[in-house]
């Protein structure tokens, strides 16, 4: 499995903190400016200091330099690369980060459930998981589709597969060994889940045998 902790700790703590934002927006792409807007609103510190917006953004172009965030479709914006996203919100929520930098992101970028664009419904799926908050999957966001789930197949994160509410265990695991087996990705953690799960094996004996 790829080490993202490595070039993660590398970065100084303000990079890491933009890393952070852009792991918790994935996939939308977010500018400079957006990016240390949405962290002062967060009101995090350092060393009971605020850190100015313009430390900010220099920061973000450290997390591009460590290939954590790379040019987003939308000119003059970033955002988290695949891998990096999940990794970097499930980090976010380890150190009480997910919260704050998720509600600083909702206030710059309001949405509702009625109006939810597909980015939007991708980011919330992500971090009401890695939050442990599936209660309010099916309220906060729209309809699931078991394709909604491929993101667990991403480095480090597989193992919130079985952690799944009971209704989204196998379609989740269906489409998570679909595309483990469409990018080659490696899958022993994916596998390990499936053991740790609620999952009907004779479902996926098909999968399981074949990957």
């Amino acid at each position: 499995m790829a080490d993202f902790t490595a070039p993660y700790h590398a970065l100084e703590r303000p990079a890491r903190l933009a890393a952070l934002a852009f792991g918790i927006a994935y996939p939308n792409g977010m500018t400079r400016a957006q990016v240390a807007r949405m962290l002062t609103r967060a009101g995090i510190r350092l060393d009971s200091r605020a850190i100015p917006a313009s430390r900010y953004q220099t920061a973000c172009g450290a997390a591009v330099a460590a290939g954590i965030v790379c040019d987003d479709d939308r000119k003059g914006a970033l955002r988290a690369r695949a891998d990096w996203a999940p990794w970097l919100t499930l980090r976010a929520w380890e150190h009480d980060r997910l919260d704050p930098i998720l509600k600083a992101y909702q206030l710059d970028f309001p949405s509702y459930v009625y109006q939810l664009s597909d980015a939007d419904s991708a980011m919330l799926l992500r971090c009401y998981t890695v939050a442990g908050r599936l209660d309010r999957i099916d309220t906060a966001v729209r309809q699931v589709q078991p394709a909604d789930w491929n993101w667990l197949t991403r480095p480090g994160v597989a193992h919130l597969l079985a952690t799944l509410p009971a209704k989204h265990v196998d379609p989740a695991f269906a489409a998570c060994f679909n595309e483990t087996v469409r990018r080659a990705a490696p899958p022993e953690p994916v596998l390990k889940a499936f053991r740790d799960s609620s999952a009907e094996p004779a479902r996926h004996a098909a999968a399981v045998a074949f990957i």
